[in-house]
C-alpha cells in the first residue's frame, strides 16, 4: 500500500463524496470482521489507515490491540501521543478504570469520518484532553447527567460541570458541502453515552451504504482466544523480561545462542542473561590477578586506545587543568603508534566527542 489517509488528508488531492463512503464502507468492514473476532484496535487513526490508488483500504498497526476481556475492569495505559489523543472515546479520556466496549474504536471511526468530510481538518484537535473534551462539548452538546455520573476521574468531571451548557450542532451546518446521510450517520456514532452508539454491523446497514449492499460482511471469524493476551497481565520481573527480550535477539542472531546458554542437568537449556554488574566484577578481578586477555569484543575502546588525557605535568592539582585535545598525544613514548587503527579513528573523532555534551492526557 504506498500511502496512507493521513498523507492523503493533508494532500493535496480532494476526495468527493463516493470516494469517502467507499473508504468507509470498508473500514466499517474490516473493523465489523476485528469485532466479530472479539479483538479491539484501539488505534484507529487516518496514519494506520493504508490506501492505493484504486482506494483499496487497509488497516494496520494492530501494536493497542488486544482481546475483549468479558468485561472485566481493566486498567487503560495509553500512551499520551496528540494525534492519538484526537480519535480518543470521550469514556477513555474521562477515566482511569473503565468497563470499554468494542464502542472505543466506533467513536475513532468517527472522528476519521468527520475528517474526511472535514476536508482534513480534525475534529477534536485539543493540545491536552482537556481541550479535547471542551471542542467535544461545543460540537456534540453537553453530556446528559447520568453520562456525568460515571465519569471516573473527578477532576474530568469537574471540569465537565464547569463547561456552559452547550446543544448537539447539526452536521449538515458543519459540513455544508456533504452527503446529509452522511451526516446523520456520523450524529449517530458521535455521542458521548458509548451504549448509545452503533456496531459497525449497524453502521453498514446504515441507508448510507444502500448502494454498496450487495457486498458480503458476514464473514465466519473464530474469536482470538484469550490466552494469546495474557501476557499482558502478567507481573514479570526484570530478569524475566531480559531474558524474555534475550530469547527475541537470538532468534535473529543464532550464532551468538552458545554465549548465552548453559545446559543444565534436565537436558534442558536455559538463557543466562548477562550482568553488568558481575561482567564488571569479573573483569576487575581478571585485571588485578593479570589474567585479562585483549581478545575480548570491546563495549568501548580498548585500553591500549585510552591515551593519557592529561599534560605529563598535571599532578592533580585543578588549577593546572586538563589538557587540550591538540595536547593529548604530545607524549609519544608513552601514546600508541599512529599505525593503530583505534589511534586513528580516536583522533580523527575528537571533535564530534566534544559536541555530545548535551545531553495529562
Amino acid at each position: 500500500m504506498p500511502t496512507d489517509l493521513s498523507h492523503i488528508l493533508r494532500s493535496n488531492i480532494e476526495l468527493n463524496n463516493d470516494h469517502i463512503r467507499w473508504l468507509m464502507y470498508q473500514l466499517f468492514r474490516a473493523v465489523h470482521y476485528l469485532h466479530r473476532a472479539k479483538v479491539f484496535h484501539r488505534d484507529l487513526k487516518p496514519s494506520n489507515i493504508l490506501v492505493n490508488a484504486e482506494c483499496d483500504l487497509r488497516l494496520c498497526d494492530f501494536g493497542l490491540a488486544r482481546a475483549a476481556l468479558d468485561q472485566q475492569r481493566d486498567m487503560n495505559f495509553w500512551t499520551d501521543y496528540v494525534a492519538t489523543r484526537w480519535y480518543r472515546a470521550p469514556e477513555l479520556i474521562m477515566t482511569f478504570f473503565s468497563f470499554y466496549s468494542t464502542a472505543i474504536d466506533l467513536w475513532s471511526i468517527g472522528c476519521i469520518f468527520g475528517e474526511m468530510l472535514n476536508k482534513g481538518s480534525p475534529m477534536f484537535p485539543g493540545l491536552n484532553g482537556f481541550q479535547v473534551l471542551e471542542y467535544m462539548v461545543k460540537l456534540i452538546g453537553s453530556p446528559s447527567p447520568d453520562a456525568v455520573r460515571n465519569v471516573r476521574n473527578n477532576k474530568a468531571k469537574e471540569y465537565l460541570l464547569g463547561l456552559p451548557h452547550s446543544e448537539r450542532t447539526p452536521f449538515t451546518t458543519v459540513f455544508p458541502g456533504a452527503d446529509p446521510l452522511a451526516c446523520r450517520l456520523l450524529e449517530r456514532i458521535l455521542v458521548f453515552d458509548p451504549n448509545q452508539r452503533p456496531t459497525a454491523k449497524e453502521c453498514l446497514d446504515d441507508p448510507y451504504f444502500a448502494d454498496l449492499r450487495y457486498l458480503d460482511v458476514d464473514v465466519d471469524v473464530d474469536p482470538i482466544p484469550m490466552s494469546d493476551f495474557s501476557f499482558e497481565r502478567e507481573n514479570l520481573s526484570r530478569e524475566q523480561l531480559r531474558t524474555l527480550f534475550l530469547e527475541e535477539i537470538l532468534r535473529y542472531h543464532p550464532e551468538k545462542r552458545d554465549e548465552y546458554l548453559w545446559p543444565q542437568h534436565t537436558q534442558q537449556f536455559i538463557l543466562q542473561p548477562p550482568s553488568q554488574t558481575e561482567r564488571f566484577r569479573t573483569s576487575m578481578k581478571s585485571r588485578e590477578q593479570g589474567l585479562e586477555t585483549d581478545n575480548r569484543n570491546h563495549e568501548s575502546l580498548p585500553n591500549q586506545c585510552m591515551v593519557t588525557m592529561w599534560p605529563q605535568s598535571f599532578d592533580g592539582d585543578p588549577s593546572t587543568g586538563p589538557a587540550t585535545m591538540g595536547t593529548m598525544n604530545q607524549d609519544t613514548t608513552s601514546a600508541p603508534s599512529s599505525s593503530s587503527p583505534h589511534v586513528s579513528i580516536f583522533m580523527e573523532n575528537n571533535d564530534g566527542m566534544n559536541n555530545d555534551s548535551s545531553g495529562f492526557a
